[in-house]
């Protein structure tokens, strides 16, 4: 489902100060922004675009400029291990939301579309971060893995708390979300090292996941002798 302008922004800003990446299904009719970044200058009420710069496009416009040279045709495996294809085609692009903030500038990131050749409209429109930039490979890899989400998301309604709609502002997914995904994490390993080996105990399940926890959350440890004193702090 693509997310709301505020809330997009706001899960972007949350991602950001984690120095993580996003890839963000948009609705990119109610998303406007530049393929081109523009003068902008101090005003009463934060910073704005100068009077003579060229008004903002809808992503859907920006997306329907982009040249057919620019379209790169890209192939991903489907849940059921078939060989999809698709048209994938990405620019920078420039949002002017974050003039508002003081010492507020013009927020860049990637738009990437996902455009089958035979299909009327764009399969999806996306806001992206990136450490490096997309490619044809990693793109349909992110842009077509609804399957694994969605099967997550049922997972954790079903068996893990996650159907009580705290996913649905920045904080309840820092706060709720993150917790009920390494809940689920964590009940899979011990599933699946159950199955391998005997011996395997809760304690050293937890502490063989601490890289993956310390790398997810910015900072967790865990300290005790048995699993009813293991403690796990996220900070």
């Amino acid at each position: 489902m693509a997310t709301t302008p505020s809330f997009a922004r706001e899960f972007r800003a949350g991602l950001l100060a984690q120095g993580l990446e996003c890839f963000l299904q948009v609705d990119a009719a109610k998303h406007k922004g530049r393929s081109f970044a523009v003068p902008t200058e101090l005003k009463q009420v934060g910073r704005h675009p100068t009077a003579d710069a060229p008004p903002s496009q809808t992503l859907v416009q920006i997306a329907a400029g982009i040249p057919a040279a620019q379209w790169q045709s890209a192939h991903w495996r489907t849940a059921g291990g078939k060989r999809g294809a698709t048209r994938l085609a990405w620019l920078e692009v420039w949002l002017k939301h974050a003039l508002r903030k003081a010492g507020g500038e013009l927020e860049k990131l990637w738009l990437v579309v996902d455009w089958p050749a035979d299909a009327a409209e764009p399969y999806h429109y996306y806001l992206a971060h990136l450490h490096r930039p997309p490619t044809k490979v990693r793109c349909p890899t992110l842009s077509r893995s609804r399957w694994h989400i969605e099967q997550y998301f049922q997972r954790a309604k079903d068996d893990r708390g996650f159907d009580h709609f705290e996913g649905r502002s920045w904080t309840g997914f820092h706060h709720h979300l993150v917790l009920s995904a390494l809940a689920y994490l964590f009940i899979l390993t011990v599933h699946a090292c159950a199955k391998k080996t005997s011996g395997v105990t809760w304690e050293k399940i937890l502490r063989g996941i601490q890289p993956w926890l310390v790398r997810s959350t910015g900072g967790c440890f865990c300290r005790g002798n048995k699993f009813d004193d293991i403690v796990v702090v996220f900070t």
